[in-house]
């Protein structure tokens, strides 16, 4: 057991008063103990994989990480093990609510398709950890601009012992999305800048991806 990591899970599992937000990982939300499980799983493969660069997105959406627990990532995605780096995988222990119908959800499949295709696999991570949802609609998504200072402040609380965890550097700091990218610049964090792949933002994000990695 890694006492750092266990201490990331619990200080994302006991928050709980952000108003139209859904943490995933509480006891609130019914799918905690897979959400919470899969992320332990993550952590854990990729302190293994020592990766080389983190990307951090701006919220979890509710297709995605509200289900898995893990970031950019879908349970469509996540079902299956990457075999190169023998990542995810029902074999390898994550889990998702109904194996025989997986959700999918654009970014992580825009993500995931290019994160593959060059075998690269950076670390993963939002600037708000949790899923932030309009008023009145849980299954929907809060535009990142509209984060309030609270939740950006607990955000890089986490951001800080993840960056410490996994031994991020400078130069290894990629902001997917403007909310990321002022969160870290407005606390002296030096990140490169990418748009982030939803809404029709895809070609751009290949694009800013292949030009950091140098393909």
């Amino acid at each position: 057991m890694n006492l750092s990591i266990e201490k990331i899970l619990n200080d994302l599992s006991i928050k709980k008063d952000f108003r139209n937000v859904t943490n995933q990982y509480s006891d609130n939300w019914p799918y905690n103990k897979i959400a919470k499980e899969n992320l332990r799983l993550y952590f854990t493969k990729m302190k293994e994989l020592k990766p080389k660069f983190i990307l951090i997105g701006e919220a979890p959406g509710y297709n995605g990480c509200r289900l898995t627990g893990i970031p950019f990532t879908s349970e469509f995605i996540i079902q299956d093990e990457i075999k190169n780096i023998r990542l995810f995988g029902i074999n390898n222990g994550y889990r998702t609510r109904n194996t025989a119908m997986p959700q999918k959800e654009p970014t992580a499949t825009i993500v995931w398709e290019f994160l593959n295709t060059v075998k690269m696999y950076p670390l993963l991570w939002n600037a708000f950890p949790f899923h932030p949802y309009k008023s009145g609609n849980k299954d929907s998504n809060r535009n990142g601009k509209d984060l309030t200072n609270d939740e950006l402040e607990f955000g890089l609380y986490i951001l800080r012992k993840i960056f410490e965890e996994f031994d991020i550097r400078k130069g290894m700091i990629v902001a997917v999305g403007r909310t990321s990218f002022n969160l870290l610049r407005r606390n002296g964090m030096d990140c490169s800048y990418i748009r982030h792949p939803s809404h029709g933002g895809k070609d751009e994000f290949i694009d800013g991806l292949e030009k950091l990695f140098c393909f």
